[in-house]
């Protein structure tokens, strides 16, 4: 459903389709196929590029797992956070980073639950909640309306 939601073809890849579809379903109108190719993302009309501790929930994280295929992987982000996932402020009062804040928290989908870093290598992939390193994060994107 969320494949063809964004126009595409049922056992394609759909992490960058989940993140087209869930702007769809929440109003954006900008909202293209070629949301589909990760690589494009933070490239497309009306997408800009923000600072690794500038985003703000909602905003399109791209990944870069070590060892796999540049930029191959997305999700929305929820919160900066701890190793853990509890939500920490990724600056601190005097504006220099948070060091407690060293992963995000995201929604993925094309993700397994069980600690894949992506895709359906072990099974049981889905739309599910994790917490990426911020080494991993290449680029965070807002759209903009």
């Amino acid at each position: 459903k969320i494949i063809r939601d964004n126009g595409g073809v049922p056992g394609e890849s759909w992490c960058g389709d989940a993140v087209a579809s869930w702007y769809k379903r929440a109003g954006w109108k900008a909202v293209t196929r070629s949301w589909a190719g990760v690589r494009f993302l933070g490239r497309l009309a009306g997408q800009v590029v923000v600072k690794l501790r500038e985003g703000l929930p909602g905003d399109i994280v791209v990944l870069d797992f070590p060892g796999g295929a540049p930029e191959d992987h997305t999700g929305l982000l929820v919160h900066y956070s701890d190793s853990r996932g509890n939500k920490r402020k990724p600056y601190k009062k005097d504006g220099s980073p948070n060091p407690r804040a060293t992963h995000v928290r995201l929604i993925e989908g094309n993700t397994g639950k069980d600690g894949a870093v992506s895709g359906s290598t072990t099974g049981g992939d889905g739309v599910h909640y994790r917490v990426r390193p911020l080494s991993q994060v290449e680029r965070i994107v807002r759209v903009k309306r």
